[in-house]
């Protein structure tokens, strides 16, 4: 039987997560694509495309045939489909603001997506007190705080709302990854970012989004980003770990 929706994304985390989590929490079936399926499309004259585009996530709905490309965008439909959008338009605002944040983490860490590699100099001016991995990550603590995130809170969300909006399935997706392939980094999350840290564990808790984590574990074990740039975080990651 044809699920709802595929996801078409390369297997691992990174910004394929962005997309399931909300399909995960929503309670929604979908089907993943094959690897080569995803080259498939991806080499394809844009004429033969379900969506133009230059690389993925991409989502199809698999009954009216609709399909959406861009991070972002897609993020911004399923909130919509779904009815995670806040009523005022300036909150709606700053949700798409925050998903925008958490996916320029993504290209900082990667160094915009693998261009470079990781050297020690490089990488202790990104992180460290103050650094600029904390001063990413700041900003969508400050964001929150904003809008009244504490971090003893045991109820509410990113920016105040009573239910999960584009915001939150940002924080989480990107946290998430990052504290669970790259466990060093939970003590970044706790130093520059305590209230959304403290928010995405209390997402985490989710039985369905527990199952998923869980799941990924299971499948990729810590695969982030994937390829050289990856094995590059990681060296550095052990690196800081061996002179702490």
């Amino acid at each position: 039987m044809v699920k709802t929706w595929t996801v078409g994304y390369w297997p691992i985390p990174f910004r394929g997560n962005f997309v399931k989590v909300i399909l995960e929490y929503a309670g929604e079936e979908y089907d993943v694509m094959e690897t080569s399926e995803v080259i498939q499309l991806k080499t394809a004259a844009v004429s033969a495309q379900p969506v133009p585009f230059i690389g993925p996530p991409f989502l199809l709905h698999n009954e009216s045939g609709f399909a959406i490309s861009q991070t972002a965008a897609i993020v911004e439909y399923l909130v919509r489909k779904f009815g995670f959008v806040p009523e005022s338009p300036e909150l709606a605002a700053l949700a798409q603001k925050a998903v925008l944040d958490c996916i320029d983490v993504l290209v900082e860490i990667t160094r915009h997506n693998g261009n470079q590699m990781w050297t020690r100099d490089a990488w202790s001016e990104f992180r460290g007190p103050g650094k600029r991995l904390d001063q990413c990550l700041g900003v969508l603590e400050e964001l929150a705080k904003r809008h009244g995130l504490k971090e003893e809170h045991s109820t509410g969300f990113f920016l105040g709302t009573e239910k999960m909006s584009a915001a939150d399935f940002a924080v989480y997706a990107l946290f998430e990854q990052l504290a669970r392939c790259m466990p060093p980094l939970i003590h970044d999350l706790e130093r520059a970012a305590p209230r959304v840290w403290k928010l995405c564990q209390r997402i985490g808790e989710n039985p369905k989004l527990q199952a998923f984590s869980n799941a990924q574990s299971q499948r990729w074990g810590r695969s982030f980003c994937s390829g050289q740039i990856e094995a590059s975080i990681f060296s550095m990651i052990e690196q800081d770990e061996k002179a702490s």
